[in-house]
């Protein structure tokens, strides 16, 4: 059984006390001592310091190592900045969420393109997007309404990545190849088996992960 601080404290200073003294009057200090403290004798941490947003988090670098991007805030909300490397000056905003905020990004192997993922609101539903480092155009990988998208394989082909959706059935994400410049997708498996997948380089699936009754 794990005992607060507060309590623990109590305790010893009722033992110190109490290696001189009887155990009525040990009893005693220990009671006084409860009563004498306060919140006011603790210095509280602020709530932002665990829930409030950090400066910068998740920095990457660029393909070829030229720039480099991280998620800050932009009016209160994370969003998806970027510089030229080291350049933190320069640093510029490329998406503008102003609900929720970004949840993670990283680098497409294109170098042109961050690819991040976001809810809306909060509802939990995550969409994968693509957004032009230049242009900041952004485009939805995944389209559907209520899913949520998870990658599944990036390749030796620059601006195509395998994605899983649960379009189809909710419990399952189909596999398609999308192409992270133009929004095009092929649907590559369509299956209510699967729980995983590991593609190799050219985005062929070579193994399927199913979980065991036991959870496993």
């Amino acid at each position: 059984m794990k005992m607060k601080p507060i309590l623990l404290g109590l305790l010893a200073a009722g033992l110190v006390a109490g290696c001189g003294e009887s155990a009525e009057e040990a009893a005693t200090d220990t009671s006084m001592a409860a009563k004498t403290m306060s919140l006011d004798d603790f210095q509280l941490v602020e709530r932002s310091t665990y829930f409030g947003n950090p400066e910068r988090t998740q920095g990457r670098i660029s393909p070829d190592g030229s720039m480099m991007s991280f998620m800050a805030p932009l009016d209160g909300v994370i969003n998806v900045w970027v510089a030229p490397l080291g350049d933190f000056a320069s640093a510029k905003p490329i998406t503008d969420d102003k609900l929720r905020g970004i949840g993670s990004h990283s680098w497409a192997t294109n170098g042109t393109h961050i690819l991040y993922t976001r809810d809306t609101g909060g509802d939990e539903d995550f969409h994968i997007y693509s957004v032009n480092v230049e242009t900041g155009e952004s485009i939805d990988l995944t389209p559907f309404e209520k899913i949520r998208g998870i990658f599944v394989g990036s390749s030796k082909y620059p601006d195509e990545y395998l994605v899983g959706i649960n379009n189809r059935n909710p419990a399952y994400q189909d596999v398609y190849r999308v192409n992270v410049v133009s929004g095009e997708r092929d649907l590559i498996l369509e299956h209510d088996r699967f729980a995983g997948f590991v593609a190799d380089m050219e985005l062929n699936i070579r193994l399927g992960l199913i979980p065991t009754p036991d959870g496993g």
